[in-house]
């Protein structure tokens, strides 16, 4: 609903200016993680609560020295919320969670997937990037 606001935005700026949408690229910076299995929020559920803590904590800790401070307990009201941001799930699953985004965008969609989190397990990571470079991409390529 965001991006499909905020692409609406820019169409009505694009029209306003007189320039044509085609040569346009609409982007969008998402998380994403490609598991077959079935607990794969539970296996990168902490990494991304890292992740998004760590973004929101950049200001305050500017300056600081010493240690990193570590993320705050995860609630399970903040885990509902951040499970709600993760493009996650099999291969046919993200790419029917990214099929809205390239439906709002046309053809003119870039997508730039966030798979490095920093506490992420480089294995699950390299894990997630492979099955996104050979089983989703292609699938987004050819719709």
């Amino acid at each position: 609903q965001t991006f499909a606001r905020q692409t609406g935005w820019v169409r009505e700026e694009l029209e306003h200016r007189g320039r044509a949408e085609r040569g346009f690229t609409f982007a969008a910076v998402l998380p994403v993680f490609v598991s077959e299995e079935r607990d794969a929020w539970e296996r990168v559920r902490d990494a991304f609560h890292h992740y998004d803590w760590k973004y929101a904590d950049v200001a305050e800790s500017r300056g600081l020295t010493g240690p990193p401070a570590a993320a705050p307990p995860l609630t399970a009201e903040r885990g509902e919320k951040l499970r709600k941001r993760v493009l996650l799930g099999t291969p046919d699953e993200v790419v029917e969670l990214l099929a809205p985004y390239r439906d709002v965008a046309g053809e003119g969609f870039h997508l730039i997937a966030e798979f490095c989190w920093p506490a992420l397990d480089s294995a699950l990571r390299d894990e997630s990037m492979a099955a996104f470079a050979e089983r989703v991409a292609p699938q987004l390529r050819s719709a």
